[in-house]
């Protein structure tokens, strides 16, 4: 017996090949895809309230015939405004749509109607404006569109509600034993789950909202209970594999903490601890580092890459931004300059600050230079960036593949085809929200199952965590280094733009640092904003 996945929609009674390619617009192609499209919503039509019953303010079912019908054009607004009066014999109310002319096509006079929407009072008169609304026909079957809770579909041009739910319930009929339950009996027994043909059922047709509310927690379920299974079996084929030991002495870490000129916080030293545990076992690490903005989780990723090069391995850091990249790769050129090893940038160089141009050329150097010292002993780092020229780009790849390189900071061109390490053992990977689990398993293969580390500052709950990156343990920096400042956040009216401007100048004075942020970058026509290029010369 075919599967239902395997049987097209069109072969479903009332469908046929036109109607097919509507479902297609809905995401359905299979009966499958059809017994799981389900409502967006319900509406309580075993009681329909009367119009002289409904409730100001409130969203309600009202049904009744429709008396008068017209369009026109608002004297006020120069909207076109169509309305229809529906009177159930208890009272009238007037309807109201704007801007949608092609609902007289629709919605003619002597036509019985169901709205759903917000009541409300205009000029002494019941109003609903752009209500939901389903035209009842004389023929239609009343068990499905009245007298019940009904369900409402997402719908596409060219059909209705009524007919899909008849497709639907003819889709049901027919195929509802064919489904198979992949939940076990012992498993929906211990949860007190509904079966799966019990649920698709009163998720499409529901007698009362707690049978809908069972048969959304048993699908919702299953979901969760296959995506964690999921995700167990995808961390079970990736630490399986065999991954490097990294060799870390006591003193490595002493020396690592030390080089720092301010002192490491419990949280960063806790970290650290997790991770040397990782890089020592047999198994590849994946570790997902949690903390906010400022707290150091870049310095504590910079252990794993003292760790590798103790090792004698290769090392990469990868950030979403080349704006980003060149951060890190300013700070991990600082910070190096005191690890337990020598640096790879000539100190009278890194350390000259004579002249403005005198840095410039430094940064020039850093940012394209690659491996510039094959001193032995040093760390030799690389900055790798999609915009690089193409000799310069081919160098660093060069220096990477033989190994001269111990440590690559890089954007997304980490993950290119040219990129080849010889011998990558540690890779972190920041702000992970920026890439997708393709990404990161790119990377991972850069090297022979090398310990992946990645880095997030957005607030996630431990336990959505748990959920979303099951694949990762998780490590938290939840202690920021002391002695920061305190944020003070001030508002100027436009009339005190010289006070702003003495502020400016005071703390240039002291030797602080001050930008300004302007909403567009280049002037606009549709825009009457500040740009930042024209500020600038300003």
């Amino acid at each position: 017996m075919p599967k239902l996945s395997d049987i097209s929609v069109q072969f479903i009674k009332g469908v046929g090949p036109a109607r097919k390619k509507l479902f297609s617009n809905l995401g359905v192609e299979s009966v499958e895809d059809l017994l799981y499209l389900f409502p967006r919503r319900y509406e309580d039509r075993r009681n329909i309230t009367l119009l002289s019953k409904v409730k100001l303010g409130e969203w309600q079912t009202v049904m009744g015939k429709i008396v008068t019908e017209g369009g026109r054009r608002s004297w006020y607004t120069k909207k076109h405004v169509y309305e229809i009066v529906v009177d159930d014999g208890t009272s009238r109310m007037v309807c109201v749509w704007f801007n949608q002319p092609y609902l007289g096509h629709y919605l003619k006079e002597g036509k019985n109607i169901v709205c759903y929407g917000q009541v409300n009072i205009y000029k002494n008169t019941l109003q609903m404006v752009s209500p939901e609304y389903e035209i009842l026909e004389d023929n239609d079957d009343e068990t499905l569109s009245v007298k019940r809770i009904v369900p409402v579909y997402p719908l596409t041009r060219g059909m209705g509600q009524r007919y899909i739910r008849k497709t639907i319930k003819t889709a049901l009929d027919k195929h509802k034993e064919s489904i198979n339950d992949e939940l076990p009996v012992q498993l929906r027994n211990k949860h007190k789950l509904y079966n799966i043909k019990r649920s698709i059922e009163f998720l499409h047709f529901p007698d009362e909202m707690k049978d809908q509310e069972e048969s959304l927690r048993r699908i919702s379920f299953e979901e969760f209970y296959f995506f964690q299974i999921s995700i167990m079996l995808r961390r079970q084929s990736i630490i399986q594999k065999p991954g490097f030991e990294h060799k870390i002495t006591d003193s490595i870490i002493m020396d690592f903490c030390n080089s720092f000129p301010f002192e490491l916080t419990n949280s960063q030293k806790k970290v650290i601890r997790e991770i040397k545990k990782d890089m020592e076992s047999s198994r590849p690490m994946l570790r997902l580092l949690q903390g906010d903005v400022g707290c150091g989780k870049t310095v504590v990723a910079l252990f794993g890459c003292l760790a590798s090069f103790k090792n004698n391995k290769q090392s990469a850091i990868m950030a979403p931004t080349e704006i980003l990249a060149r951060q890190h790769y300013d700070n991990i050129i600082k910070y190096i300059e005191n690890w337990p090893v020598a640096n790879n940038v000539n100190p009278a160089i890194a350390r000259s600050k004579t002249t403005k141009q005198s840095v410039i050329d430094r940064k020039e150097r850093d940012c394209f230079a690659g491996a510039r010292n094959d001193k032995e002993g040093d760390i030799k780092v690389a900055l790798l960036l999609g915009s690089m020229k193409k000799n310069e780009k081919d160098k660093v790849l060069s220096d990477i593949k033989d190994g001269k390189v111990d440590l690559v900071v890089g954007t997304h061109a980490l993950i290119s085809e040219g990129v080849v390490f010889k011998d990558l053992s540690y890779a972190v990977i920041d702000e992970q929200h920026k890439f997708g689990v393709r990404q990161r398993a790119l990377l991972s293969e850069k090297g022979k199952n090398p310990d992946i580390l990645i880095m997030t500052a957005t607030p996630i709950p431990r336990t959505l965590c748990i959920t979303l990156y099951g694949d990762l343990d998780l490590s938290v920096i939840d202690e920021m280094p002391p002695n920061r400042g305190v944020i003070q956040t001030k508002s100027f009216k436009e009339e005190e733009r010289s006070e702003v401007y003495k502020i400016i100048s005071s703390k240039i004075k002291e030797g602080r640092q001050v930008y300004v942020i302007y909403p567009i970058i280049e002037e606009s026509e549709k825009n009457d904003l500040k740009a930042a290029e024209d500020m600038y010369k300003n």
